[in-house]
């Protein structure tokens, strides 16, 4: 039994260091004044209902998550979850070390609790370093899943019930030694269930992608074939412009020549601006059949839309040094972007460059945009968008994927009527 005085200080001690931990975690994605608040309230529900009180924050998270900032992703309430789960582990371990020098009779006074907060301290400081160094918090952002959150609270609820069981029937020794073991065995079941679950998920994933290369190049030879049969037109319509223009030549009407010529200009160019042969024509550089789709994809798309769009690639462009669902997420996000803002404007243009050096690949997207639009930092702010039913996750989920890659570097610029996005993928860098 512990002094209920020194159970207050404990309480609040434990809450100081979950919010704490919680708040780097999040990387201040929650204000400081909000996590102050709900670490009061914490605090004051523990006294009342216990740590079951913590399940109570955990669904009210999720509610602000999927409402409030309108994220279909559950990295702040999974981050909690695990929160929870270190705090548990590290009580655990503290309650391990001090059992063989430690009476659980009689009452405990400050004395025990400076003790087991300064042993728990050390132990939550060495789980946190270790939590940095495998980097939960990349692996939380790219494993969002409800089944994560599932089985994080799976795993929480039943400790919490087991604890009561066994402090009920006063079996202390035995319940900390069982606790020990029962975090590790669950810990080892959702480690199997969740790998087994992202194995399904990235074959479907493989799935879809080679479906998507498939409906894109079907579309791309659909056009080329259109291309084809008004190339055979042109060359039809060709034979006879040269035949006027041979009888003008012989008949010396220089003035009607040069009318004549510079409407043979204009009738060439407004052929071949986006032929698709001519838009897609160095797809070939792109040995990778997953990004040349989605550049099959996204440019038939332009094409479709009336946007002028030009796409050049003169070097060999094959495995990129990053993952290549990353990548292929990047671009889909910058190229969607950049269709939306080109269409807003009269000119509607884009233009796509990529090429490869020494030191990796660069890719670049350029697109005309209205003068209006908010600044790069703004759009970049979780929950943050200009349209409606939008969750304006776009540039925040580049943001994150660009956090995992120390050799991935993403540059903005915006000029008069022109926004740009440069790509860059240093191969000299280890991911």
């Amino acid at each position: 039994m512990v002094d209920i005085k020194a159970f207050i200080l404990s309480l609040f001690f434990s809450n100081i260091l979950l919010y704490g931990i919680f708040y780097f975690f999040i990387e201040r994605k929650i204000k400081l004044p909000l996590i102050s608040v709900m670490l009061i309230i914490t605090f004051f529900g523990q006294l009342v209902m216990g740590n079951w009180f913590d399940v109570l924050i955990a669904g009210t998270i999720y509610l602000y998550e999927r409402y409030v900032i309108k994220s279909k992703k559950n990295f702040l309430v999974n981050t909690y979850l695990f929160c929870l789960l270190i705090m548990l582990f590290a009580s655990l371990i503290t309650s391990n070390i001090m059992s063989p020098w430690v009476s659980f009779q009689g009452t405990k006074g400050f004395d025990y609790i400076f003790i087991e907060m300064s042993i728990m301290s050390i132990i939550f400081l060495f789980l946190v370093v270790a939590y940095q160094k495998l980097k939960v918090t990349s692996w939380l952002k790219n494993n969002n899943s409800t089944l994560l959150t599932m089985l994080l609270l799976y795993v929480y609820c039943i400790a919490l019930l087991v604890v009561v069981i066994l402090k009920t029937i006063e079996k202390y020794s035995l319940y900390i030694n069982i606790m020990l073991v029962f975090v590790i065995l669950q810990t080892m079941v959702i480690t199997i269930l969740f790998v087994r679950d992202r194995k399904k998920k990235a074959e479907e994933f493989e799935n879809l992608l080679y479906k998507n290369q498939l409906d894109s190049l079907k579309n791309y030879t659909e056009q080329l074939e259109k291309d084809y049969q008004s190339t055979r037109k042109f060359k039809h319509d060709y034979k006879n412009m040269l035949l006027s223009l041979r009888i003008n030549v012989e008949n010396q009407n220089y003035g009607e020549l040069t009318s004549f010529l510079n409407e043979l200009d204009d009738y060439s160019e407004k052929y071949f601006i986006n032929s698709a042969m001519e838009v897609f024509k160095d797809l070939t550089y792109i040995k990778d059949g997953y990004l040349k789709s989605i550049f099959i994809n996204k440019l038939q798309l332009m094409l479709n839309k009336g946007i002028n769009c030009q796409f050049e690639c003169r070097d060999l462009i094959d495995k990129p040094m990053i993952d290549l669902v990353d990548l292929i997420r990047i671009l889909s996000i910058f190229l969607d972007n950049g269709i939306e803002a080109s269409l807003e404007t009269e000119e509607k243009r884009m233009a796509i460059g990529l090429s490869k050096t020494d030191t990796g690949l660069t890719i670049i997207i350029a697109n005309s945009y209205c003068n209006n639009q908010e600044s790069v930092s703004k759009l970049m702010e979780q929950g943050y968008t200009s349209k409606a039913n939008h969750s304006g996750l776009g540039l925040t989920n580049v943001q994150e994927i660009k956090n995992k890659y120390p050799n991935l570097f993403i540059q903005y610029e915006k000029e008069e009527q022109l926004f740009t996005v440069k790509i860059i993928i240093d191969e000299g860098v280890a991911r």
